[in-house]
């Protein structure tokens, strides 16, 4: 049989990979409007792949287990985590310098081997994909994607913070998903009207509503680029010279997303486009999000927002639309659950013990009334809707932070550590021992995490600064320029003089008076900027105060 010749990529492909890996990319959702017995094959299609990624990763966890396990591999890990320690505190271009790097290199490539021993390699995982599905219908293209998403969590086990992979639960249908838009899943341009085409499904088309200019813009910047076989060369012959990659307007591949909105089975098509998205506008012509310029302190609590510009300082709730407080949203979770508790309870006394925990071991099913399907149905799309509500509030959010300045230091998120219990404390003698919860129930109504990769997002890599562990905003008083321990009670931080200044709106204006290094705090820029600050600080207070809105924790 004659061998494949390998193909040689030109100067023009070289620069045109470097172009793609440089340019951001940004989602267009647009709904679908397929028949519903389309609809039924494409969540069926969804479902076997959400099966057939959990065989994957059942196969693929067994595997990192053993490999855990080796006592090669613990050792090569520590070879490599030791040589990483020091070669990061030498100087480039020395001796020992190479000689550390020279053993980094050794340990990755012992770690390497082992990996490749016990079958996790990106290809282990595409041959056994292709055995578990063999005999489906279901297009290659798909089934690569899925097997791309499970390495990807290989990987963050293997290379991060990741413990274990994830299966999908029944209903998390993953995306239907063709990584080149040439293969399974094609986005063309009929008389300007988006459509896809699929096989085994007839073609359909995207919905655009009438009143949606960004989306129509949006569409005809992708037409634009599609019927120019031009257009890529054109920009990747100014990113050559310039080094700056363009907004193409590439579309690099299309996702459908099956959902069930209050009933009714729903599917958007995701188009994955190169570049930045085209500027939304109002009714009246203005730019809908305008972009500020200038530095912006922002200090992230696991409720709240503090930001402060040069001019003005803001300090709100996360999650929150309108000035409405997701209490209402909830309440109605808890009061729901426990309705359903007290239903499975009625409907199963025989899978409970006396003390009404859940018997171990039985394997039949839990019986459920229609009431009880009918609340779990409610509960998703509460769920649902609430999800979405912190989402919006939190990409408005940004959006009212980017527009204060173009320059942002921020403390890194910390979300994962506030979620862990704290460390259990001796009691004192005819004393109970404190309670040991954090903030695991506000990062979950209000999404600190979610806001923070926002910001990250919306201010371009060399603007956005991460200040180090030792610059302790909270703790500073740049009038004795003197660090000072508080209590998370204490909401408000008392200068010498008797002035006072709230908590969390001080750390962010310490936040915007950083050093060129952002491990310490500069006391003259402080100082300076301190009268302009103060003034912004009182007028956010007092329309705090007026608005009669309360800010959670903020002692206002």
């Amino acid at each position: 049989m004659a061998t494949r010749n390998k193909h040689i990529r030109t100067p023009y492909e070289d620069e045109r990979k470097k172009h793609r890996a440089a340019a951001s990319r940004h989602v267009l959702v647009l709904e679908a409007q397929i028949k519903e017995d389309d609809k039924r094959k494409l969540f069926h299609i969804a479902n076997d792949l959400r099966i057939y990624g959990n065989h994957l990763t059942n196969i693929t966890q067994k595997r990192v287990s053993q490999l855990f396990r080796t006592k090669a591999y613990r050792e090569a890990l520590k070879q490599y985590h030791d040589a990483s320690s020091v070669l990061s505190s030498l100087d480039k271009g020395t001796q020992k310098y190479h000689e550390a790097k020279e053993k980094v290199k050794d340990a990755a490539d012992a770690l390497e081997k082992l990996q490749a021993k016990y079958k996790l390699t990106m290809e282990d995982l595409r041959r056994d994909m292709a055995k578990i599905s063999k005999g489906s219908k279901i297009n290659t293209i798909f089934l690569l994607s899925e097997t791309e998403n499970i390495w990807a969590a290989v990987q963050s086990v293997l290379y991060r913070s990741g413990k274990h992979l994830n299966y999908a639960k029944h209903g998390e249908l993953p995306l239907i998903r063709a990584k080149q838009i040439e293969r399974g899943l094609t986005l063309s341009f009929v008389d300007g009207v988006p459509r896809c085409k699929m096989g085994g499904i007839d073609a359909f088309t995207l919905a655009v509503k009438k009143n949606d200019s960004f989306v129509k813009n949006e569409l005809a910047c992708i037409e634009a680029f599609v019927s120019d076989p031009e257009a890529e060369k054109k920009a990747v012959a100014i990113f050559s010279k310039t080094g700056i990659p363009q907004n193409t307007y590439r579309p690099c591949f299309v996702a459908l997303k099956c959902v069930t909105i209050r009933g009714r089975l729903r599917v958007y098509a995701h188009i994955t486009v190169e570049g930045d998205p085209v500027p939304k506008y109002t009714k009246s012509g203005s730019l809908k999000h305008p972009c500020g310029k200038g530095l912006v302190g922002v200090d992230l609590g696991p409720q709240s927002v503090a930001a402060v510009s040069e001019t003005s300082a803001i300090l709100e709730n996360l999650a929150e639309r309108n000035g409405k407080s997701t209490k209402r949203h909830e309440r109605k979770e808890r009061l729901l659950l426990r309705a359903l508790d007290r239903s499975r309870r009625a409907n199963n006394k025989d899978r409970y013990n006396e003390d009404g925990t859940v018997k171990k071991g039985v394997r039949k099913p839990w019986k459920k009334s229609k009431q009880y399907r009918k609340k779990e149905a409610y509960l998703k799309e509460l769920r649902r809707k609430n999800a979405l509500s912190r989402k919006y509030a939190n990409n408005e959010l940004a959006n009212r932070i980017r527009a204060m300045g173009d320059d942002i230091t921020i403390e890194r998120s910390n979300a994962k550590a506030l979620q862990k219990r704290a460390k259990p404390s001796i009691p004192e003698q005819g004393k109970k021992q404190k309670r040991r919860k954090r903030f695991g129930h506000s990062i979950l109504h209000r999404c600190p995490g979610h806001l923070y990769a926002q910001l990250h997002s919306k201010f371009s890599e060399s603007h956005f600064h991460v200040v180090d562990n030792v610059y302790r905003a909270s703790q500073y008083d740049h009038k004795s320029n003197s660090y000072n321990k508080k209590k998370l009670s204490q909401r408000w931080h008392k200068f010498e003089d008797g002035t006072k200044v709230q908590r969390d709106i001080y750390s962010a204006f310490l936040l915007l008076c950083h050093n060129d290094d952002f491990k310490t705090i500069n006391q003259d820029i402080c100082i300076s900027k301190y009268e302009t600050f103060k003034k912004a600080h009182d007028k956010c207070v007092s329309d705090i105060k007026a608005s009669g809105h309360k800010v959670c924790n903020s002692g206002i």
